[in-house]
């Protein structure tokens, strides 16, 4: 699902430089055309896409963006649970320390087994390629 909204992201971005306007309401009207986007997505969008006057850390405070400052991951093999008593599935723990607007480090905990933290990786990597391309 993911990798859909990053392909999405990147079809509506390449939309929207093909358009060659920067006029707020004609990229509402674009995105309303030709997305099924709700409205919030779509002022976000018009937003990011606005010629960058203010300050950068002003922008991703407006959109709610955070920054990722730190990764700590730990390999585990789990031995039991209190639905099984014979586990013994490896799983990857993460923990990923994220910036807020105020410069406090918020740490978000993941517990993957090994197929999700192989899907995870997987869809950070076409991400990471299809920011590359816009």
């Amino acid at each position: 699902a993911l990798t859909s909204a990053v392909n999405a992201c990147v079809y509506i971005l390449r939309q929207l430089k093909a358009s060659g306007t920067t006029d707020p309401k004609t990229l509402l009207n674009l995105l309303r055309r030709e997305t099924d986007l709700s409205k919030s997505k779509r002022r976000l969008f018009v937003v990011a896409v606005q010629p960058k006057d203010e300050p950068e850390s002003k922008s991703s405070q407006y959109l709610g963006l955070r920054k990722l400052v730190g990764l700590k991951w730990k390999l585990g093999l789990g031995v039991s649970s209190s639905s099984c008593t014979a586990l013994k599935a490896p799983f990857v723990s993460l923990i990923l320390s994220v910036a807020t607007e105020n410069q406090e480090i918020a740490h978000h905990p993941l517990e993957l087994s090994i197929e999700e933290f192989h899907d995870f990786r997987e869809t950070f990597k076409n991400m990471s390629i299809q920011m590359e391309q816009v």
